[in-house]
């Protein structure tokens, strides 16, 4: 019912849902970076979203100090004692170390506890909020433990472990999804530019965002740009944004009135043109403009992509993007539940 951390490349943090209907107290809401393999991970561990689970980046390597129930998601590879482990939700006895490095196509991935991980909660969440100070970073050789100790005589936790090891990774099917652009403009600029995209091959990862109403505070031109560009994230790209390289033609003047509440997946221009997309540790109030939002499935995906990979932003409208998050909550309800 623990582990200890016992090398890593980046420390982890604990997350969970976050805080809800707190932002007027100007509190960010934090929570996990990719929802989709946060809720993945509860899903196939039957815990409930509240639950803490760890989010990592990059190798992390685990000591089993009791008996406890693990699952792995979003892009990790794990080795059990130097074996590949192939199943999403393992048993690990007593004694056995732990290797869980990054796949090659993303770089964030959550280790779940059946019972969910002992978390001291701060202000409704058990988030590690490094900006603003909540939660406990995890070091080296830190102790976590389950909520629960493991019963391997349980049904409940028998079925857990079942169904565990006849689940496939679900960092394709995050990235498989085709997003259709609900934007007149963008669908004519990828019927014109169909060969281009297809040189680049699959290397380019697209990005669902909404248009608000600061859209239009941009020129036509500057807009036309946003959408048909392909932008590079940069190596300073993190928890409270990541940001894309900067554009020349998206250079402006714009100068707000005031400073206006800042929203998760906000996509911020600065005056020398440079995108960031706002991440769950963002600052509450900012002065850039901003052309849109990210979609929750947008931010999942930025969210599994390291510096150097390149991204297109496609416009959507609220209904369509909706839908596209439905449809994908609605194959994880279908991997989990099969």
């Amino acid at each position: 019912m623990s582990i200890v951390l016992k090398n890593y490349v980046f420390p982890p943090v604990f997350v969970d849902h976050g805080r809800e209907f707190i932002g007027q107290y100007g509190i960010t809401k934090s929570g996990p970076i990719d929802e989709t393999h946060f809720a993945y991970n509860h899903k196939l561990l039957n815990n409930c979203s509240g639950i803490s689970s760890i989010e990592c980046i990059g190798y992390i390597q685990i000591y089993i100090l009791e008996p406890v129930v693990l699952a792995f998601t979003g892009s990790c590879t794990v080795y059990s004692a130097g074996h590949l482990l192939k199943n999403a939700v393992e048993l690990f006895e007593e004694g056995i170390l732990v290797d869980i490095y990054p796949t090659q196509q993303g770089l964030r991935f959550y280790i779940g506890c059946y019972s969910g991980f002992k978390a001291e909660a701060v202000f409704n969440s058990n988030n590690a909020v490094n900006r603003e100070g909540f939660g406990p970073k995890l070091a080296l050789n830190d102790i976590v433990c389950a909520n629960k100790k493991v019963d391997v005589t349980d049904q409940s936790v028998q079925t857990i472990l079942a169904k565990g090891a006849t689940k496939p990774h679900f960092l394709n099917i995050l990235f498989s999804q085709e997003i259709f652009s609900t934007d007149p403009n963008t669908q004519k600029y990828f019927e014109q530019n169909q060969y281009r995209f297809e040189g680049e091959g699959k290397n380019i990862t697209q990005i669902p965002f909404i248009q608000n109403f600061q859209f239009k505070s941009f020129t036509t031109a500057q807009r036309d740009s946003f959408l048909n560009e392909i932008f590079t994230v940069a190596p300073e790209s993190n928890r409270m944004g990541y940001r894309l390289s900067k554009l020349e033609k998206l250079c402006h003047g714009i100068v707000l009135d005031n400073s206006q509440v800042t929203v998760l997946g906000g996509l911020q221009i600065t005056p020398a043109g440079q995108t960031i997309v706002l991440m769950n540790d963002k600052q509450t109030v900012g002065g850039y403009p901003m052309m849109g939002t990210v979609t929750e499935l947008g931010r999942a995906r930025v969210g599994q992509l390291s510096a150097g990979n390149k991204i297109k932003f496609v416009a959507q409208d609220v209904q369509a993007a909706h839908a596209q998050q439905q449809m994908l909550r609605a194959w994880i309800g279908l991997y989990c539940d099969s």
